[in-house]
């Protein structure tokens, strides 16, 4: 066709009516697209005219289900090619020469953008033609591809302007206004479209394909307005969110929505760090002010995109690709600040975090005002509960909640993540058995992956709250009917929710249960064992009789396999759990106990869980046994040290709590010990560990005692303790020379020739307790100067005590007038904490096990419980032996120059027998007869040795 009868047919068409059109459009509209189609879609005048003639006069002649066949097949495709060749066009002619004075290249640019609108306004004319009550797909199923590709190449062409138009922005500046403003206009029509297209008959891969198509663009027009208008974008996501759940079955195992889900994690972190900004104040003065009309507007805008991520999760959950932790980081990000996000399911696990680390109580949190606080924990609440319900069948998801990254340690991640592991475990019994079992007992198919249970992962969590837990961060607590709602420390909020779960746990979690327990208790985190121990005190209670008594009676049996191959700190906190739980007992239950386990038997065990947890009755004969056993020890010739300390600790306990129940004869055997162990023992050099916990423990028994001791026997404990602070003390130490001063309040010193010594004496131990750079001791040390000052008739004494130091004498001053100290610099508990901690953790501190001869100092232990259960069954030659890694009690480790060489001699003859013993031992079971008489033996050796060691020598 020539181009005149070409222009002759765009006038023609034009003038016709609508009834002429109707007539005409069967053999008109074939031609008109034949002629674009020759035309190679170049963005001309006359081919854009043509254009606009077939959308607005022909294309309104056609019935809905004849466009696609007839019309939208031909003309999608050409749209999409004039949108590319302007673009072309444009940009070759914008060239970095180009100025305002280029008239014809600003004509050329005009011209173009004008096709550019036209074009825009002739994809929103189609949609309108294509518009009825229910649009079936097949109608238009190259129309939403069209609109869309068209939709993004107008955003782009409008943010990237600036750039593109450089110095002669303005001279277009109108033009890209109305590109922008149809745009937006098409973008209504083709959402509107979008949400009445339906599939009445058996979907073809093709339409499963066009949707998905679509949705993945829309994301990408949602990503390239993002900084535009924020109303786009809501309007965007609304229709992602519409598609994909309105054909959800179609859409539910094709559309990959991990891409979404990240961007929608990103600006909804981004949005908070900037609503955080606008109320906490900032650098810029826009932001300090804080208005309270665009808080509100962030927060809807926020709570809109919150909406559409859940639902994207909850419909497409199982389908997935690794965004959980994104998701939980965001949550965290609440309490925290910042947001991370790498790959995909990391992303939901990023939000969840997100949320959690920027609120109160979080100790990252941001100041806000309580309205604020409300809008936003309105938010967190309506978000995420559905978002962790909607992912608690994900293992991706699982496996970021319960992963223990030990680059997390003292993060400010780790209250939020337990936040949302206790939101986990409330949810759990609701679920089905296999997802309670996949938290519960995890399978590991990544071998060099570690895996946590909820449970476990749970006390890891506390372990690192070690600062929130101290502070304490207070948090609601359990809504009971009838009473007000109570703020709870954090610590009382997971107990609860852990005894909680364990009143719901399921039967065939029990042995995981309590093996969790177990190992908490016997573990290195303080916070996680008195955990741990309230939550096996709750399940006691909570179970049967029955139960509880077979707990106890296994753990007894663990304890006396444990205080020969473990560490003090584990037998003092299975101790007290024992001490809690026999409390629980039933009666009958408890004197089975004491039958099974018989004070002359153990009588260690006894002192250490305490008579005080059985009924009175039974508590008073155990008491009386272990007052004999103690009183034959402490006046026995020869005894083992650990026989000796467990009877002091029992001495100790009954003289302050339970005099009544300590005779007269008993009272003076013990006094009468105090006084010649305080002349006996002798200070030469530095203490081992065994011995300074030895005269730490006489020290408080004197204390004990301090009314009915002599002048004299106080005076050789001053005696002793003064030398002992010689050496480097442990700060335990220091404590039992603390509680024996505060008994000096109420002692009188008969007036003797050592009174004024014991006076003497006494200022200088309290100088030096007062003096300590321990803030745990002078404090101590100042409670108890306190009270001397207070109520002694020894006033004389009181100046000593804090002489030659103007700082400490104004210090005790203060104290005594309940003055509270002030800091150099502004104290903040959170960093002073935290510091704390940081250095705690950098400290290595040796633990002293104890065995039978408690002389051997070893190193830490790793307690494992599947081989404290297998040693059990098994024979005396498979039990494991316990190595001295002692220098000082090796005795090929001695410096044999130092010795003569008779002795170097009959050491080597001793050694080399003892390695015999040990290794006959091992291969077989040793007779009653040979014990015995090696047991004589080594008797004679000791007498040998007590005449010419010191008092500490003579225990065995």
């Amino acid at each position: 066709m020539s181009q005149k009868s070409y222009s002759n047919l765009v006038t023609e068409v034009c003038g016709w009516s609508k009834e002429t059109c109707l007539k005409n459009v069967e053999t008109t509209l074939p031609s008109a697209l034949n002629i674009l189609e020759n035309s190679l879609y170049k963005p001309t005048a006359d081919n854009i005219g043509l254009l606009k003639v077939i959308c607005h006069s022909l294309l309104p002649c056609l019935p809905c289900q004849e466009l696609e066949e007839k019309v939208f097949r031909k003309l999608c495709p050409a749209m999409m090619n004039f949108i590319h060749n302007i673009l072309d066009v444009i940009d070759s002619n914008l060239t970095d020469q180009q100025n305002e004075t280029d008239l014809d290249v600003k004509d050329l640019l005009s011209e173009h953008l004008e096709y550019f609108i036209n074009v825009n306004q002739c994809v929103g004319q189609c949609i309108k033609c294509a518009m009825s009550v229910s649009v079936d797909l097949s109608w238009v199923q190259s129309l939403p591809g069209c609109a869309v590709h068209v939709l993004l190449q107008a955003y782009k062409h409008c943010k990237t302007s600036s750039q593109l138009y450089g110095e002669i922005l303005n001279l277009f500046s109108e033009q890209l206004s109305i590109l922008f403003k149809t745009a937006h206009s098409l973008q209504t029509s083709l959402l509107g479209l979008l949400d009445i297209v339906c599939i009445p008959g058996a979907p073809l891969e093709e339409h499963v394909s066009i949707l998905c198509s679509v949705c993945t663009t829309l994301y990408e027009v949602c990503c390239m307005v993002s900084s535009l208008d924020i109303k786009l974008v809501i309007s965007l996501l609304r229709g992602i969110s519409r598609l994909s759940s309105q054909h959800l079955s179609l859409l539910q195992d094709r559309l990959d929505v991990s891409p979404i889900i990240k961007y929608l994690c990103h600006e909804i972190g981004q949005g908070y760090e900037y609503l955080f900004e606008l109320c906490g104040g900032t650098q810029t003065e826009s932001l300090s002010q804080g208005d309270d009309k665009t808080f509100d507007k962030l927060v809807k805008v926020l709570g809109f995109q919150m909406k559409v991520m859940v639902a994207l999760l909850r419909d497409y959950s199982k389908y997935l690709d690794n965004c959980e932790k994104n998701v939980v980081d965001l949550l965290l990000c609440f309490h925290r600040y910042t947001l991370t996000s790498d790959r995909l399911f990391i992303n939901v696990v990023c939000l969840l975090l997100c949320f959690h680390r920027l609120l109160p109580p979080s100790l990252s949190a941001k100041s806000l005002s309580e309205k604020q606080i409300a809008s936003v924990k309105l938010l967190l609440i309506n978000a995420t509960a559905p978002i962790v319900s909607h992912l608690i069948t994900n293992k991706a998801f699982r496996r970021e909640l319960t992963s223990n990254h030990s680059a997390d340690d003292l993060s400010e991640n780790n209250f939020p993540k337990l936040i949302l592991q206790l939101m986990v475990l409330d949810m759990l019994p609701k679920f089905e058995a296999d997802v309670f079992d996949s938290w519960l007992a995890p399978v590991n198919y990544q071998e060099n992956v570690p895996i946590l249970s909820l449970l476990a992962a749970i006390f890891h969590s506390v372990q690192m709250c070690e600062v929130e837990m101290r502070y304490p961060v207070m948090l609601a607590g359990v809504v009971v009917s009838g009473k007000p709602q109570r703020q709870v420390s954090l610590y009382e909020h997971v107990a609860t929710h852990l005894c909680g779960f364990i009143g719901a746990c399921p039967a065939r979690h029990f042995s995981l249960l309590e093996s969790t327990l177990l190992d908490h208790v016997l573990g290195r985190s303080t916070l996680s064992s008195l955990l741990a121990a309230d939550c096996w005190c709750f399940l006691a209670r909570y179970g049967t009789a029955n139960l509880c008594r077979d707990q106890v009676q296994g753990l007894v049996k663990l304890y006396l396999q444990l205080k020969k191959i473990s560490n003090k700190t584990v037998l003092f906190r299975l101790e007290s759990l024992l001490h809690r739980l026999i409390k629980l007992m039933a009666r009958d239950h408890q004197n089975c106990l004491v039958e099974m386990f018989p004070p002359e038997e153990e009588p260690m065990l006894w002192v250490a869980v305490t008579p005080n947890c059985l009924h009175e009755n039974l508590g008073h004969d155990v008491r009386n046994k272990l007052l004999q056993w103690s009183v034959n020890v402490v006046n026995s010739s020869s005894v083992k040290l650990s026989h000796l300390l467990t009877a002091l600790d029992f001495l100790t306990n009954v003289v302050s709590n339970s005099p009544s129940q300590c005779s007269p004869t008993h009272q003076e055997l013990i006094v009468n010990f105090v006084s010649q162990m305080s002349i006996q023992l002798k200070v030469h050099c530095a203490l081992t560990h065994s011995q300074e916990i030895l005269v730490a423990k006489l020290v408080l028994l004197a204390g004990s005692v301090l009314q009915q001791l002599s002048t004299k026997s106080i005076l050789q404990v001053l005696v002793l303790i003064q030398k002992c602070l010689e050496e480097n003390i442990s700060v335990s130490f220091c404590l039992s020379v603390v509680h024996f001063l505060a008994k000096f309040s109420k002692c009188k010193i008969e007036p003797c020739f050592e009174q004024s010594q014991v006076l003497e004496k006494l200022s200088k131990v309290f100088h030096h307790m007062l003096s300590h750079p321990s803030a745990l001791i002078h404090h101590a040390a100042l409670s108890a100067f306190a009270d001397f000052a207070s109520h002694t008739i020894h006033e004389t004494a009181i100046p000593a005590c804090i002489q030659g130091e103007q700082w400490l004498q104004q210090r005790v001053e203060r104290f005594l007038n309940k003055c509270p100290h002030k800091p150099a610099k502004e104290f903040d508990l959170v960093t002073f904490l935290r510091s704390n901690l940081i250095e705690a953790s950098r400290i290595k501190t040796d633990t002293v096990c104890t065995s039978e001869t408690l002389n051997q100092e070893k190193g830490m232990f790793a307690i494992e419980l599947e081989h404290i259960k297998d040693t059990e069954s098994e024979p005396p030659t498979k039990k494991i032996k316990l190595k001295n890694t002692s220098d000082e009690n090796d005795p090929e480790k001695f410096p044999k120059q130092m010795l003569p060489s008779s002795q170097q001699f009959l050491l080597q003859r001793m050694i080399s027998l003892a390695d015999d013993l040990e290794k006959e031992s091992s291969q077989s079971t040793l007779t009653p007869e040979f014990v015995d008489s090696a047991k004589l033996a080594v008797a004679r050796i000791n007498e040998c040795l007590v005449l010419n060691q010191s008092w500490f020598d003579n225990l065995s």
